[in-house]
């Protein structure tokens, strides 16, 4: 079993909840016939690391399709607010582990808040992701892998949930693991720079790889030690996208907390993943 020390500190809290406004709201674009509303996708740049020499890439990615990172936000820093502020309520929302998961002890496990429209408390957080967000980001995600299996026509969400790592509680990392559906889509809703240590690990990527965008792009990436790697560690906003196969692990934090979006997509009509 895998035990991580940490350095506590003093709890993160956020900011009073804000009023959340109607997904209408957030719409961009003018409104249509009926009342509906055209959905702008602004283009957004990408970072892509290949497999490693000795990992396959799983079907149907490529060998260049280890991961991406975004190089423009998905989010903007109200949007990454008005998530956190529908979920910051410590209520009957949040999950936390009774057992052991990914050789990570369940007091070390980082909160869950699963983002499901027959829960009330994430009814909020819910309509923003299916109707704001999900419309902007699905063919984004669809077009940067490039399907070409007829099994994956387009995307859809399977489920999403909201996690919290906080050093103040002892929630600080989740061990290796791979995800059943298809592609994991995971985007920061809060600033590197408000924890220490953190980031996700993605086991099959190319090191050298790996460095040469951190010099070119400005990536950041912190040392996990242990021989394991470097994490990604995101800026507000930004994304990490990767096959939903692929091993990775959130690595522990030190002090502060870090606020994680996570949304698992399948294949549209046919449910098409890595697991039944």
């Amino acid at each position: 079993m895998l035990l991580y020390a940490v350095t506590l500190s003093a709890a993160v809290t956020l900011s009073p909840p804000v009023a959340l406004p109607s997904a209408a709201q957030l719409l961009p674009g003018t409104a249509a016939a009926g009342g509906g509303f055209s959905i702008d996708v602004l283009p957004t740049l990408w970072s892509r690391f290949a497999f490693n020499e000795h990992t396959p890439p799983p079907a149907p990615f490529g060998p260049n399709d280890c991961a991406a990172v975004s190089l423009s936000p998905l989010l903007s820093s109200f949007e990454c607010d008005l998530l956190r502020s529908a979920a910051a309520e410590d209520g009957p929302g949040w999950l936390r582990d009774t057992t052991d998961r990914y050789g990570t002890a369940a007091s070390a496990l980082p909160a869950r808040f699963p983002i499901d429209r027959s829960l009330e408390a994430a009814r909020d957080a819910h309509a923003l992701l299916t109707d704001v967000f999900l419309p902007r980001w699905l063919p984004m995600v669809h077009e940067l892998f490039a399907f070409e299996d007829e099994r994956v026509p387009s995307l859809r969400l399977a489920f999403a949930r909201i996690l919290k790592y906080d050093a103040s509680l002892g929630h600080v990392a989740l061990g290796y693991h791979c995800d059943g559906p298809l592609v994991t889509l995971g985007v920061a809703l809060n600033d590197a720079d408000e924890y220490d240590g953190g980031g996700t690990v993605i086991a099959p990527l190319q090191e050298r790889d790996l460095l040469e965008r951190e010099r070119k792009r400005g990536i950041r990436l912190r040392d996990v030690g242990g021989g394991a790697g470097a994490a990604i560690a995101l800026p507000a906003g930004h994304a990490l996208v990767h096959p939903g196969g692929v091993r990775h692990a959130g690595a522990p934090i030190h002090s502060g907390a870090r606020w994680l979006l996570v949304c698992h997509l399948e294949a549209a009509a046919t449910g098409y993943g890595f697991k039944p």
